[in-house]
């Protein structure tokens, strides 16, 4: 008499990716987010979203090679449920979104559209404390923390990152493109918003 089939068997190794999987893809996309609406990231925040990224988009394509393989050796695919196929398509989409996003500084635009208003009220109030390019103590301003506020001659810049030797921040330019140096660098975000960055 035939034995039934035994289903552990018949699955054999089960190569869809794991809840555990997914939800530190998940995490690894969030903070990478994160990261990416800054202006500059540190060596600690560049292994977290490379290397990290890298070890599980590296046992995804593994996963899907040996699913592939398994399949070319049975000799025909076998059907699956529209949660298995969103299970392969989360850690993909989640390094395609990031891309575009941090190809596109969506992230970084969309904090400071959030903070508009607030920086530009914080600007016009301060008045001639700019204008004496004072170091104020690192304040929380809109979702930006401003730690040096300095009038270059109309422009006005704000540290809101400093790694090592490098600063970074927002310049409010509404007249004419901030003047531009050896050490400085300047990048248009949109509007009388700039993005700078200062190596020493």
């Amino acid at each position: 008499m035939a034995e039934p089939p035994n289903n552990k068997s018949q699955s054999g190794l089960k190569l869809s990716p794991s809840r555990l999987e997914i939800l530190l893809t998940l995490l690894w996309f969030g903070v990478a987010l994160l990261y990416s609406s800054n202006v500059q990231m540190g060596t600690l925040s560049v292994m977290v979203v490379v290397y990290l990224g890298g070890v599980l988009c590296g046992i995804w394509m593994i996963r899907l090679a040996l699913r592939l393989i398994r399949r070319v050796f049975r000799g025909k695919a076998n059907t699956s449920s529209f949660r298995e196929g969103l299970k392969w398509t989360i850690t993909p989409l989640c390094v395609l979104l990031l891309l575009v996003i941090s190809r596109t500084e969506a992230a970084f635009k969309f904090r400071l559209m959030l903070s508009e208003q607030a920086l530009q009220t914080y600007l016009r109030d301060a008045g001639s404390g700019i204008d004496q390019g004072l170091i104020e103590p690192a304040r929380r301003i809109g979702l930006f923390w401003i730690s040096e506020i300095e009038d270059v001659g109309g422009p006005v810049r704000m540290v809101t990152c400093r790694i090592s030797a490098i600063d970074g921040g927002l310049v409010y330019s509404p007249d004419s493109p901030p003047p531009s140096s050896r050490m400085d660098s300047y990048r248009h975000l949109y509007g009388p918003w700039w993005i700078w960055v200062r190596s020493f």
